[in-house]
Parts: C-alpha cells; structure tokens; sequence
C-alpha cells in the first residue's frame, strides 16, 4: 500500500478482558509478526497483578485500549447487581472511564486510546434516564469499537464513536479469510473481536490453531491489507488528528 490513510482494506484485531494468553502467547505471535493489536483491558485486579506484563505489551507498539474497570453491563445475571450498566448514571459511566484512561497511561504514558464497548446495547442507564454511550464518547477516546455489525466498516462512512465489530470467537480461519478476501474488493475496515485465543482462559475464544492461521496470512498480505490497532487507523483516518499522532510519536 502507498500509505495507510489511502488504503481500501484494513483489519484491527482486538482482544478483550485482559487475559494471560493475551500476553503470554498473542502479543509475543503479533510482535513475531510485525503486527500489533489493540487489547481492551479492564482496569480490575488481574490487570494490576500483571501490570509489567502489559506495560511490555504496550511498548511493543499495542495499543491498551478502555474497556472500563469494572466491565458494566446489561447482561448481568442478577438485576441488581452493582455493575449492571440499568443502573448507572451518566455521571458514574464517565467517571469510570476516565479513571481507567488515567490508570492506563501510568502504564503506557499515552493519553490517547480507543474505548472497547463492554456491552451489546450500547447503553447507559434505562427508561427516561438512558443515554447512548456513542453520544459521550467523543470527550472520552478517539474512537470507540462499539455495538456488533457483523461487517466491515464502510471508510466513507464511518461512525467514529459506534464502529462495528465482527466476533472472532468460535469462527474458524477459513470463515475470516474468505470474508476480508469478499472486503477488499470493494475496501473497508474490520474489527475483529476476540476474547480467549485457545480454551484456557475464557469459555469464548478462538482456536489458538486457526488465530495462529490467520495471524500468518494476515503478516503475509501487509502490501494489500493494513492490520493496525484501532488508534492508530483513527489516527491515520481522521485528518484533525494527523498532525497531533505525529508529533506524539
């Protein structure tokens, strides 16, 4: 490709919830690669007993992405639980999120990032108090990886605070190729969303076989499809934050 804001078809592979393989096996295989990910990390406990671990991560060129620090959702089991996003207020939602910006840049030294949906819904609150997050966002990240689409992005029209995602969970390398191969004839941007790579650490994942698969012919094809972490594709895409990426490099 001539450069990356002229390029028709780009992947982001991110991966969610901060778990060891992240750093133990996808990290070292992307480095090993010459491709770098984006890892939505929840700022909680396992990630402050690995903390050196992803600061490594992080000065390999992966992006820690924001996926809050106490993962909130509409999905909780119990409907009362304290991180069941129904019952959150806009003020407590935006409160979390930045304290897991400020934690994340004690580890990366960066100040800008892209934010993980920790929810389908896209959400905050319920009845006459909800607000969509995508609505909050743009003082929060440059971008933000929002609800499930099952398609590329359209790179004429991208919504920078909801970008869809496609779940790698569960799909096989053949599925993923022949879909990016379908996506590059006419270009666009892919996020893939991945949770554990193998079964070890996460009942969603990805075969570590066929995620190794897809790293490779991926590694194989950065003439034509530009894999990058989500921040960095915003920073080449969006023409206000060119000049500020570069001079913060």
């Amino acid at each position: 490709m001539t450069s990356p804001s002229e390029s028709r078809c780009i992947v982001s592979l991110t991966y969610d919830d901060a778990l060891p393989c992240h750093f133990e096996s996808v990290a070292p295989l992307l480095e090993e690669h010459g491709l770098r990910g984006t890892f939505y990390v929840p700022c909680g406990d396992s990630f402050f007993e690995n903390a050196d671990s992803w600061r490594e991560v992080a000065a390999q060129g992966h992006e820690l992405g924001n996926h809050t620090v106490f993962q909130p959702s509409h999905d909780r089991i119990l409907s009362e639980d304290a991180y069941n996003l129904r019952y959150y207020t806009l003020r407590r939602w935006t409160d979390e999120v930045r304290l897991a910006n400020s934690i994340l840049s004690l580890v990366d030294d960066r100040t800008v990032r892209s934010f993980g949906n920790t929810c389908d819904r896209g959400v905050i609150g319920s009845g006459e108090s909800t607000t969509a997050v995508e609505t909050v966002l743009p003082k929060l990240c440059i971008a933000a990886r929002g609800l499930p689409s099952l398609k590329p992005i359209n790179l004429k029209k991208i919504n920078w605070f909801n970008l869809g995602t496609r779940g790698a969970d569960q799909t096989s390398f053949e599925q993923l190729r022949a879909e990016i191969d379908h996506m590059c004839v006419q270009g666009g941007w892919l996020i893939l969303t991945a949770h554990g790579i193998g079964h070890r650490d996460h009942k969603l994942h990805m075969d570590e076989d066929e995620h190794t698969r897809l790293v490779e012919w991926l590694a194989a094809r950065q003439e034509s499809i530009w894999t990058a972490p989500v921040r960095v594709v915003a920073e080449a895409l969006k023409p206000s934050r060119r000049a500020v990426a570069q001079a913060e490099r």
